[in-house]
């Protein structure tokens, strides 16, 4: 990769995550990895292919809303840490 093209990618990443840095700057390596999934699931202009799917031959997977949410078992069933857990368990033994 020639200085031009690496430049031009690191302009790119700065431009990305620039938007959700901090005021002080000291959560940007949170952000990076969400900018490189994006980065890897777009498509190319040229190509027309993004460069996860020229990598691996298949699209990426990406998460949806049904992945991100959380399970709050103890809240919404108002139980005990004892019964929470238990809960828990039963619940992995019929997956």
């Amino acid at each position: 990769m020639s200085n031009g093209t690496l430049e031009r990618w690191y302009r790119s990443l700065h431009k990305g995550i620039s938007h959700y840095i901090n005021a002080s700057h000291t959560n940007w390596d949170v952000g990076v990895p969400f900018y490189l999934m994006a980065y890897r699931a777009t498509p190319n202009t040229v190509t027309n292919f993004s460069p996860f799917y020229l990598l691996h031959g298949r699209e990426m997977p990406l998460p949806n809303s049904d992945d991100l949410k959380a399970r709050m078992v103890a809240r919404s069933l108002r139980m005990s840490p004892v019964q929470t857990t238990e809960t828990l368990f039963m619940q992995e033994d019929m997956c």
